[in-house]
């Protein structure tokens, strides 16, 4: 395992080169049950990670030497959720989203998409009156990707995000004027 430039967990690298390229980081379940992560870079491929997308949101964020916590915790006493908008760069702000239907309890169903790579969110109407609506991101490189959760509450993160946005640009902007 080389070490340095790259960080590397089985068969995967996620490295400096394109860490800012990431659309989608999705809880999936691997082939042995474990909690693993798909990860849609802007281009349209796709890597797979043997970790959990805790792991990878982590890893994310060593890379760019930001402290996860400590942004929940100030931007989590905007929003007063556990689950906010997650702000690296002006280019990648992660938004939390159901992305999968846990089997158990503490079963993370939790992903992440880059606000900044969200093409289209589309909802599908049920076809009978006890059916749900079905809610899906399409990113700029075209993939679909399945929310698990109401629109109203999807419609609500991403507006999260654009505050986000602005409060993060405002701080760097602060930070950098004195």
């Amino acid at each position: 395992m080389k070490m340095g430039k790259f960080y590397q967990k089985g068969n995967d690298i996620i490295n400096h080169d394109n860490k800012g390229k990431i659309s989608a980081i999705i809880p999936i379940y691997g082939e042995d049950g474990r909690n693993c992560s798909r990860i849609i870079f802007e281009d349209g491929t796709e890597l797979i990670r043997n970790t959990s997308v805790k792991a990878s949101i982590g890893l994310l964020f060593r890379l760019h030497g930001l402290d996860l916590k400590t942004l929940q915790r100030y931007y989590g006493e905007f929003f007063e959720s556990i689950h906010i908008p997650l702000p690296i760069t002006y280019k990648t702000i992660m938004i939390p989203l159901r992305l999968r239907e846990p089997l158990g309890k503490h079963d993370g169903a939790i992903g992440y998409i880059n606000y900044y790579h969200i093409d289209d969110l589309e909802v599908i109407e049920p076809e009978d009156i006890l059916g749900k609506e079905e809610v899906y991101i399409t990113l700029n490189c075209e993939k679909k990707i399945k929310v698990h959760q109401i629109p109203k509450t999807t419609r609500t993160k991403i507006n999260q995000s654009k505050l986000v946005a602005i409060l993060f640009s405002k701080n760097f902007r602060d930070d950098c004027m004195g």
